[in-house]
This record gives structure tokens, sequence and C-alpha cells, in this order.
């Protein structure tokens, strides 16, 4: 069935994730099909409207995103699809998305996923992804963002995380630095390398169209 606004929960957003609700963090998304994939690509879209594009760590990102209340009234008055949490450097967000790991409404993942969140939620609001299957888990803290095929992946300085409220639990609090450590050795773990800093340098830029339209491709962005 096609995805509509009404059915995301509002409330819950912002009970969840008042600790950093009034920050210009957030932008709207849009189910877009795309030549030749399979299914709608979720598109981010700036405060006049347009599609989010440009780096990362461009200080004029932040100027185009919205704060949460900002992108409710910008989805409902637009038509849009939901609302969107941009990860930028030295945030002081981190997120963690799950793919594949709802079924029956129930939460049966990888070990490793189970792991992964056991340690996250305590401090997290967490809620269902817009397909129904996935899990997305957001706290306070710092981090580099980085993933593996959808099974885990840790966001922290880039990225765009489509959000529902579904289901949502808990409150985004501040996250220990060495939990946070924990999950990004496990995706290196998955990913068969070394872990990496918690922390990129802010200098480094992440082009938000090419991260959009990369081999990643859509599972980068769910």
């Amino acid at each position: 069935s096609r995805w509509q606004p009404h059915f995301a929960s509002y409330e819950n957003l912002a009970a969840g994730l008042r600790a950093f609700a009034g920050r210009r963090q957030f932008s709207t998304w849009k189910l877009i099909q795309q030549p030749g994939k399979p299914k709608p690509s979720k598109v981010p879209f700036t405060r006049d409207g347009k599609r989010l594009t440009g780096s990362f760590s461009d200080p004029v990102l932040l100027a185009n995103l919205m704060n949460l209340e900002e992108a409710i009234a910008a989805v409902q008055h637009r038509g849009h699809h939901g609302v969107g949490l941009v990860f930028t450097p030295n945030c002081g967000i981190v997120g963690l998305d799950l793919d594949a790991c709802i079924v029956d409404g129930k939460f049966i993942g990888t070990p490793i996923q189970q792991e992964a969140l056991a340690v996250f939620e305590t401090h997290s609001f967490v809620e269902h992804s817009q397909s129904g299957t996935g899990l997305h888990a957001i706290a306070l803290g710092k981090a580099a963002t980085n993933k593996h095929d959808g099974e885990l992946e840790l966001f922290g300085d880039k990225n765009f995380l489509a959000l529902t409220g579904l289901n949502g639990l808990g409150m985004a609090s501040e996250i220990p630095a060495p939990t946070i450590d924990l999950v990004n050795s496990l995706v290196c773990h998955l990913k068969g390398n070394k872990q990496r800093d918690r922390v990129l340098d802010a200098n480094l830029n992440s082009d938000l169209t090419a991260h959009l339209k990369g081999s990643e491709g859509q599972a980068s962005i769910d």
C-alpha cells in the first residue's frame, strides 16, 4: 500500500526527540519513483521545498533545514510523506538503523542487531521504519557514520534518516561514548575491517547528490 503522511505519529516524534526538536536538523521527505529502481526512493527536501543537495559539512546546509515543528508543518502543507533527520558533522546526534528485523510487528534481528539495539535503546527514541520491517534508534552523542548493507548502520556526521514515529518509544538522551564505540566495532566486524575513529574530520565533505545516487542507493537513506 502507498505510504501516506497521516500514518506517521508526530506526537511520538515530538516527545521522543524533544531534546533537540528545536534545532535545525530536520527536513521533509517524499517517495519518488526513480527510473530503473524497483521501489520509490525517499528524497529529502529543504525548508523552501527544494531537493536537499550539496555537502553535509556545508554550513549553508543548516540554514536550509528546519526544526521539528517547522518540518511537520511543511509535510502537511506540501503533502510530503514524512519528516527527515539530517546528520551533519558535530551535530551531537547519533542514529542506529536496522533493516529487515521486524516480523509480524516483533523485533527479530540478527545476533549483531540484537546486541547493538540492546546497548543503544536505553538512551534512545526507537521507532519502526517506513517499510514496517526496520527499526531506528536515535540518541545524543558523537559518531562517525559507519554502515554495513542495511543490517547495521550507525549515523552521526552524515546521512539522512526518514522518520515515522510509528510505535515510537523512549526518549533521546546522551549515550555513553563506549556504547557508541561498541556499536561502531560491530559494524566494522561485519565489514571485516578495523574500527574507525568515532568522530571524523568536520572538513571532510560528503555530497548529498552523490549519496542519493551512489552505489549504496536507497539502502543508504532508508
